[in-house]
């Protein structure tokens, strides 16, 4: 053959793909889709069959020459082919398991602890040729990123969680977990095998787990706050993730408990009929299906969209730090939130992963931080704007770039155009005016830590500049005086309200009133001091400018030619 090694195992690949995803086609169609002449085909074909990669190949003689002609309509998938599948998966370029699945053969992803390896190795034995199957040995290459594998966990059609009392207890495990929990929907495709160490179906055997979490996290707090601040920056995500095991395991346990989970000798079988209903999705792209159905993209993905679409460069940044979680788009801040703002921040992040997801725009850096619009983005973004029938908004502060629903509102944080005059008069100092009372949020009420707290968004007089909520956030997470119900960190300024996300209004009411005063009064001074210092140092400027301009003015008079 033409081909060198490394184009031969990409063409061999590419024809797995093709031909695992529709046996039944017949050798000129499949040609065509992986691109390849017929003696290429029918030779890599004769290697697939050779190697052992499929089986079930039938060849038959025919023609003037009696060539030998695939028939591929039983061709099923080998252990061997398996495990190259995989491999090339882990080192082409253009393949991982971040990126769109490469064949019509569902995705299933097993979660699992080491201590149960076994276990794991019978799923994915049983779901070979059924399905593509993921798990940490096989699908991380030498020095990947185990971070990135296991946020990959909510890419895929189906997760098969092996639950044990090492599972319960390890960091890995339980992050695989809190990442599938992000997803609305994560329980329909999640598959649990409860093993009997798990003691899961009672109360007290669920709370013994909160209890060894909620341990954890002190004894981490306690060391971190014995060391150096710069030598902790690790060890702070390592809590952050303790604390959202934590504070979610409660819910994950309830969940498994109450579902109808198969007898051990049962669940595998179960598994593979539940992979095996999975129905080939129609010939129609996903990217194609979003160009006719533009409204299944949320408000914070579609204003995502039509802002950078907007923007010369339609580059979109995302980055994430120990305090908060922001987007910018086309160099300007889009979205700023602390990062205690957790289903805000899901939000976001949900809006970005689902326009990835489907086409809409690209990872420009390969580290899911930079992206840019894809050409259907562009078209999905025209789409948008064509339901919005307002004029067109650059807001000033979100920074929204499009069409309004409404003429003049925007519809991410709600600034009005005909509100700029009438703030713009008043120069009062802000105020609170009052709760939102329609806007209050609700407990979940489940028992977990933190369910009885919801949100409190409270109106001010007028809209405040991004520099005033950058100066009341600053001020409420480290005011002068405060309660000691005091709760740093929830905190946020949108529009014309502030937002406490996580509080009561019983403790707005006793505890936190005199705080909420105390740090608009610290942002409506600092504010003033900080206009007055631009107001000066631009006076200066100007002065500045105007003497060395006479200066000019008086020695050119005095140059005689």
């Amino acid at each position: 053959m033409s081909f060198s090694p490394l184009e031969m195992e990409k063409q061999v690949f590419k024809v797995m793909d093709v031909v695992l995803s529709k046996p039944s086609e017949r050798w000129p169609i499949i040609a065509e889709k992986a691109g390849l002449e017929k003696e290429q085909l029918f030779d890599i074909l004769n290697y697939l069959d050779r190697e052992g990669y499929l089986e079930n190949i039938d060849f038959a003689r025919d023609g003037k020459n009696k060539i030998r002609i695939p028939f591929l309509e039983n061709a099923a998938i080998t252990e061997k082919g398996l495990e190259f599948m995989k491999k090339m998966q882990g080192k082409n370029e253009e393949i991982n398991f971040n990126k769109a699945k490469t064949s019509s053969l569902p995705t299933v992803f097993i979660s699992y602890n080491w201590d149960n390896d076994n276990v794991a190795s019978k799923v994915e034995m049983a779901l070979s040729g059924k399905a593509i199957v993921y798990r940490d040995k096989k699908n991380i290459p030498n020095w990947g990123s185990l971070s990135d594998f296991m946020n990959s966990i909510r890419k895929q059609d189906f997760a098969v969680l092996v639950i044990s009392e090492p599972y319960l207890k390890s960091v890995a495990c339980l992050f695989e977990v809190m990442q599938l929990m992000k997803d609305e929907g994560w329980n329909d495709k999640a598959m649990f095998i409860v093993l009997k160490d798990a003691h899961i179906y009672g109360p007290l055997g669920r709370a013994k787990y909160i209890s060894y979490w909620t341990e954890q996290c002190g004894e981490l707090e306690k060391t971190i706050a014995s060391l150096p601040a710069s030598a902790t920056s690790e060890l702070n995500l390592d809590l952050r993730k303790a604390v959202l095991i934590r504070d979610n395991i409660g819910e994950f346990l309830t969940k498994v408990a109450d579902a109808s989970n198969p007898d051990l000798d049962k669940v595998i079988r179960a598994i593979i009929s539940r992979v095996s209903s999975v129905e080939t999705e129609s010939e129609l792209s996903t990217v194609e299906k979003n160009k006719k159905q533009p409204n299944r993209l949320s408000k914070e993905a579609a204003s995502i969209l039509i802002t950078a679409a907007n923007g010369d460069m339609a580059i979109i940044f995302s980055s994430e730090s120990l305090s908060s979680y922001g987007i910018s788009i086309n160099n300007k801040a889009f979205v700023n939130l602390p990062c205690n703002q957790g289903r805000e921040v899901a939000c976001w992040k949900n809006a970005i992963e689902s326009l990835l997801n489907l086409g809409l725009i690209e990872d420009k850096d390969y580290k899911g931080e930079l992206f840019g619009l894809t050409p259907t983005g562009y078209d999905v973004a025209d789409q948008y704007a064509a339901q919005m029938n307002g004029e067109k908004l650059t807001c000033p502060q979100c920074h929204y770039s499009g069409p309004t629903i409404e003429n003049g509102v925007c519809p991410i944080c709600g600034f009005s155009a005909s509100d700029t005059k009438s703030d713009q008069i008043n120069d009062d100092p802000i105020h609170i005016v009052g709760v939102i009372t329609e806007e209050v949020g609700t407990p979940r009420n489940d028992g977990t830590r933190g369910s009885a707290l919801y949100k409190v968004p409270l109106r001010l007089s007028k809209k405040p500049s991004n520099r005033w909520g950058d100066l009341f956030v600053a001020a409420w997470n480290n005011p002068p005086r405060f309660t000691t119900m005091h709760r740093p960190g929830i905190a946020s300024v949108l529009g014309d309200k502030i937002v406490l996300n996580g509080t009561t209004m019983e403790e707005v009411r006793d505890c936190h009133l005199d705080t909420l005063k105390l740090c608009v009064d610290i942002a409506n001074t600092k504010e003033a001091q900080i206009l007055e210092q631009e107001r000066l140092k631009k006076e200066q400027e100007e002065l500045r400018k105007q003497r060395h301009y006479n200066n000019v003015q008086k020695i050119a008079d005095e140059i005689k030619f």
